[in-house]
């Protein structure tokens, strides 16, 4: 890496046929070491530049549970934390999707974070925990309270509407027993 970026001919930000550079390989495989020099070499690397398909280096680092790799973009303030693919997933949506409760929890830390932002059906974060049966995860949202219980995705199904289909029955209590404004019995 240092060889290759020693010569000014070399374009740093050059993906190859799917777009995937240097910098978005270095965060998908987790090698931390590679991330902090290339971000510190003084050349201008494109830290937000995603795939054809929308994944930026952030998306993937999430996706993939790299913590350290995480937190180090999380402190670089040029990263567009709430990118979305093309499908309308975020970072904090993928992370989500995973399970990877420890790096929602350095994503919720994090102010800048749209925590409501919804795929292009409608699907929101706290949507596909419950969906899945993450409790762990609704705890976690329903905790924050930037979380929006009550949006509906593209079909005007909630989130406690997938939790019912589904039968997880200790995430529908979760939500009743959150839900002070009585929108559940309406």
């Amino acid at each position: 890496v240092k060889l290759l970026l020693s010569n000014e001919r070399v374009d740093i930000n050059k993906g190859e046929e799917d777009d995937y550079t240097p910098f978005y390989m270095a965060c998908e495989i987790g090698h931390i070491e590679i991330v902090k020099y290339l971000l510190d070499n003084g050349r201008e690397i494109n830290i937000n530049k995603a795939l054809k398909t929308g994944w930026t280096p952030f998306y993937i680092a999430c996706e993939k549970g790299h913590i350290e790799i995480v937190k180090l973009l999380l402190n670089d303030k040029r990263v567009d934390i709430n990118k979305a693919k093309n499908d309308g997933e975020t970072p904090f949506y993928i992370s989500c999707v995973h399970g990877r409760t420890e790096i929602m929890k350095l994503l919720l830390n994090d102010q800048r974070v749209d925590i409501n932002k919804a795929k292009n059906d409608g699907e929101t974060s706290f949507y596909i925990a419950c969906e899945n049966g993450y409790i762990d995860i609704v705890k976690l949202l329903l905790n924050d309270k930037r979380t929006s219980i009550r949006k509906k995705t593209n079909k005007g199904k909630t989130a406690f509407d997938i939790a019912k289909t589904n039968n997880h029955s200790e995430i529908m209590k979760l939500i009743k027993e959150f839900d002070t404004g009585n929108f559940l019995n309406n």
